[in-house]
């Protein structure tokens, strides 16, 4: 399969090659099965006895503090936190460092990240040895952009905490958003041996092999995945591609129709199952799922792009002009978007609402104005055939065919199906 529009083939009414090599397979930094985000863990602060308090007198009263103690470890109340650290009670070192990490965790859920970051940095300066602090630290610079950061921590929480399988599995997220699948494959494997029902690594696992071109080992991933987790969509979609790519289509095709059937809206997987029924020469069925499409997303040029392809590959010249038109009208006012390749499988689900589905390629959009041409042409409009005809040049000048269909319209030679 080739990028893009298969220029060679362009005049020959074939359809709009299925899948781009040039696929992002890795998904934002996310966990399904657990959370990235790992709780800090509690450590009971509330254990200081009246005796210990009068060996350093302080103005709280015992009853004061207990509440205070309460809403910074139970209700996560920031404010309680600050308070405790600033009355010069006799807390120990490993104490204080839990409040600033208490005080962190309620920063962090209220949305103030740069202070949850400060109170995490805080925590580990008083007492370096808090390792789900790390863990969590951790999980905050993932989620903020900064992967190698976020392994670093990951790997200290390992050090510390070698059995635990969120440490393995959140490097693993981290080693992936870094481009370093390879390290990436090891941590989640570990995760798994850690943690044998843990869909989300078998799934993280089957992305990344799947970025390096180990299509079997992915697939075997993906099924891992899916004999955990039978509703994981996601899954079913890689499973789905990567299939396709082993020239599995038949079996694409039953992965995309179930990922449909749990969520029928999903605007990626229905364009795509189109595309597998293009590669299996089901052009009614094709057409029918472009129609699909369509209806979650009228604004999606290549299922209009590729339904009128197959129309016009069926000699179904009015329907394929209208669709073409579109394409066409929508592109023209949006001339600024058809840069990149045309929109193919996409892994991740999360990132795609962004991309929208629509943004047609130059290569596409020159195809469309050669098949509009031919349509212009075999109706003896050959003028417009003409003018289409140009302006496919224009977009793609290598498009082959379109001088010599040009120069039959100039000669006012008419085309037959």
């Amino acid at each position: 399969m080739s990028d893009g529009l298969d220029e060679q083939e362009a005049g020959k009414g074939k359809l709009l090659p299925a899948w781009s090599g040039q696929t992002k397979f890795f998904p934002q930094p996310r966990g399904t099965s657990r959370p990235t985000m790992m709780a800090v863990s509690l450590i009971a602060i509330a254990v200081l006895t009246a005796g210990a308090y009068a060996a350093t007198p302080t103005p709280l009263d015992q009853a004061h503090v207990d509440a205070l103690i309460a809403d910074c470890e139970v209700q996560q109340k920031a404010d309680a936190c600050t308070e405790l650290l600033t009355a010069r009670l006799p807390f120990k070192k490993q104490q204080i460092a839990s409040i600033y990490a208490l005080r962190g965790s309620a920063r962090q859920s209220a949305g103030d990240l740069k202070g949850a970051l400060e109170d995490y940095d805080q925590a580990l300066r008083v007492e370096p040895k808090l390792p789900q602090v790390y863990l969590t630290r951790g999980a905050l610079y993932l989620n903020g952009g900064e992967p190698q950061k976020a392994a670093d921590d990951f790997g200290r929480f390992i050090n510390a905490s070698p059995g635990a399988s969120e440490g393995y599995y959140n490097r693993g997220l981290a080693f992936r958003a870094l481009n370093r699948c390879d390290r990436a494959v090891s941590d989640f494997q570990q995760t798994l041996k850690l943690d044998e029902r843990f869909a989300e690594a078998a799934y993280q696992k089957g992305v990344c092999e799947h970025a390096l071109s180990q299509l079997e080992q992915a697939m075997a991933s993906y099924d891992l995945a899916l004999s955990i987790r039978p509703d994981f969509v996601d899954a079913l979609v890689n499973r789905g591609a990567a299939g396709l790519k082993l020239g599995r289509a038949v079996k694409a095709e039953q992965d995309f129709k179930e990922a449909l059937s749990l969520n029928p809206k999903n605007l990626l997987v229905s364009y795509n199952l189109g595309r597998v029924y293009v590669d299996l020469g089901r052009l009614d069925d094709a057409i029918e799922q472009f129609s699909q499409t369509l209806l979650i997303e009228p604004a999606h040029r290549l299922a209009l792009y590729n339904r009128g392809i197959a129309y016009f590959e069926q000699k179904k010249g009015e329907q394929a002009l209208a669709d073409l038109d579109a394409v066409i009208r929508m592109s023209e006012a949006n001339a600024s978007q058809l840069n990149g390749s045309p929109t193919g499988i996409n892994y991740d689900l999360s990132d795609f609402s962004s991309q929208n589905g629509v943004q047609a390629s130059e290569a596409a959009l020159a195809s469309a104005y050669l098949k509009r041409g031919m349509l212009y042409h075999l109706n003896g409009s050959f003028d417009l055939a003409i003018a289409d005809y140009d302006k496919a040049a224009k977009f793609n000048p290598d498009l082959k065919d379109t001088a010599l269909l040009r120069g039959k319209a100039q000669r006012l030679e008419k085309l037959t199906w």
